[in-house]
């Protein structure tokens, strides 16, 4: 016999175990797909970085990005509790050094924009200009010639941790199959086909959650591609120095120092490539970078290299919602280098949508399917 649910959410990733979660949370009776193991695909990562939108020229999407890290401290400690989990949060900060003077100036208009829009229930949260004086050792003084930014606002995680502590705190209300890949959604009749043979499931609603991969799901539904992936990777190193400090961020490189002396550097864009997981032995230059950035990287021991594939819509923006009015079928993906930091909330409003009540994230229009799904000029 066939076993019905109100929802079937498709993928283990961080926004699938958070929907799943926000779901069984209002009362749903939810099942969640994952076609390997829950973490398994870009949530699996190392580096996990969340930071904020700049704060000036602000937007809705910018609000929406600061609302969800304002409030993940509070989640993330009940989820701790809850699960007996270490996740590995830190409101560390961000330090960024300054190398011109345009991005001086700029560095001065956005200290100011902070003042009055890095503002929460929990606090206000700064955007500092500081000069070389204060500069910390673990930054090459010669990348900061005209001071540093700090961020008070970043923050980070461990990835495979927060993950675990997600997949335990639903596993006594949501039925997790691992090793199970979705195949089709038969809207009509609610039918959820697998590659499980025999196995029956219905819903009443489908979450396509599956990063990159649901954007290949969605095609044949859709007759067309809004997204795909991009490759990263990243390096893990043994660099006791650099406890307790700050996110190093420069210009597209990261410098991530996690609990037990743990640091993780990334990361690299690549829109092809032949294995979504091999890390590439030969692609040291975001680890050269990194060291020239920080001295401290240069004698640290080495310990493992991760490559995964982030989702990317062709939009830029995430796709959060349900596909028309009518549909079944809603979908959570496309954060792209946001999506740790504001999955949770990506979750809330599917949950809004499915339990039919109000949205009240400030979801932004250009986050809905139908900006996604409009024919371009």
């Amino acid at each position: 016999m066939a076993k019905a649910y109100d929802v079937c959410i498709v993928g283990g990733g961080v926004v699938g175990l958070w929907v799943a979660r926000r779901l069984a949370d209002a009362g749903a009776d939810c099942v969640l797909l994952e076609r390997t193991v829950c973490g398994s695909g870009a949530s699996g990562g190392i580096l996990g970085a969340l930071m904020a939108h700049a704060p000036d020229n602000w937007n809705v999407k910018k609000q929406f990005q600061f609302d969800a890290l304002a409030e993940l401290p509070s989640l993330i400690e009940r989820l701790e509790s809850e699960t007996g989990v270490a996740t590995g949060y830190a409101q560390c900060g961000r330090i960024m050094p300054v190398r011109t003077e345009r991005f001086r100036q700029q560095a001065q208009v956005r200290s100011e924009a902070s003042r009055e829009h890095w503002r929460a229930s929990t606090g206000s949260f700064a955007f500092e200009l500081k000069d070389t004086a204060d500069l910390p050792a673990i930054i090459e003084p010669d990348v900061a010639a005209l001071g540093f930014i700090h961020d008070r606002l970043a923050a980070r995680i461990n990835p495979a941790n927060y993950v675990e502590a997600l997949r335990r705190s639903i596993e006594s209300s949501v039925d997790v199959i691992e090793g199970c890949r979705f195949e089709a959604f038969n809207v009509a009749t609610g039918e959820v086909r697998t590659t499980i043979a025999g196995q029956k499931i219905l819903a009443n609603h489908l979450v396509m959650s599956a990063g990159y991969e649901t954007f290949g799901l969605l095609n044949d539904m859709l007759d067309r591609t809004i997204g795909g992936g991009v490759k990263g990777q990243a390096a893990l190193f043994n660099c006791p120095e650099l406890a307790d400090h700050p996110i190093i961020y420069d210009d597209g490189i990261y410098v991530v120092p996690h609990e037990n002396g743990l640091c993780a550097v990334g990361s690299t864009t690549e829109k092809q490539w032949t294995d979504a997981s091999l890390p590439d032995s030969n692609r040291n230059d975001f680890i050269e970078r990194a060291q020239k950035l920080c001295p401290p990287l240069r004698d640290a021991h080495p310990l493992r290299r991760w490559a995964g594939v982030r989702p990317r819509c062709n939009r830029t923006d995430p796709i959060i919602g349900r596909l028309d009015e009518k549909s079944k079928i809603l979908v959570a993906t496309g954060g792209y280098k946001i999506t740790f930091g504001i999955a949770h909330r990506m979750a809330q409003c599917i949950t809004d949508d499915i339990c039919g009540l109000p949205e009240r994230t400030g979801l932004p229009d250009t986050f809905k399917p139908a900006h996604h799904l409009q024919d371009r000029d």
